[in-house]
């Protein structure tokens, strides 16, 4: 049996997860004291969301509420009497990682579960190499860290460059940018 302790949910909520191709209840340590336990004890779905944008997390990664459009993500929803986290991809749901009949419980697990991530957010789509090069060249003059890519949109011989941010610094580079992701003609 595979057994996965965490700190700050209650023995009757239930993770499960995958172990050796069976879905495994686990244990639970009781909640941390402390003002940031405090706070996310009391967290509903509204806060949340805010809090989860307050971080810089990107939203395509994750549902609140209901997984609506979602795909590729993880969603926090309540069904039958349960709070659930599945990741959905698709349209086709996983069975449940983690259940709770507490909101506050499952919120305070999907918080942490989403802040782990990377969360990366996408500053520029261009044609041009040259383009996506002078937006680095700008980020790194505002101190904000990014990163690129290329992929092969309309094939190997069609090729877009893509420059990201991770995290907060999605804050910075709209303030400093405006509206993004910046992208050439053609893009």
């Amino acid at each position: 049996m595979h057994v996965l302790t965490l700190r700050g949910l209650r023995r009757s909520d239930a993770l499960l997860l995958p172990d050796e191709g069976a879905i495994k209840p686990c244990t639970f340590l009781p909640p941390l004291t402390g003002t940031e336990d405090d706070l996310l004890d009391a967290m509903n779905t509204r806060e949340l969301a805010e809090r989860l944008l307050e971080e810089g997390c990107n939203p395509s990664m994750y549902a609140i509420g209901s997984r609506g459009g979602a795909s590729d993500a993880f969603c926090l929803s309540h069904r039958d009497a349960q709070w659930q986290v599945c990741y959905t991809e698709r349209g086709l749901d996983s069975p449940p990682i983690y259940a709770s009949g507490s909101e506050s419980q499952a919120c305070e697990f999907f918080f942490k579960y989403i802040m782990a991530m990377r969360h990366d957010h996408c500053v520029g789509f261009f044609k041009s190499q040259d383009n996506a090069v002078a937006l680095e060249h700008e980020l790194r003059e505002l101190g904000v860290i990014s990163w690129s890519d290329q992929i092969p949109y309309g094939g190997k011989h069609d090729p877009r460059y893509r420059v990201f941010v991770t995290g907060k610094e999605i804050f910075v580079a709209r303030e400093a940018l405006g509206e993004l992701p910046r992208r050439d003609t053609g893009a």
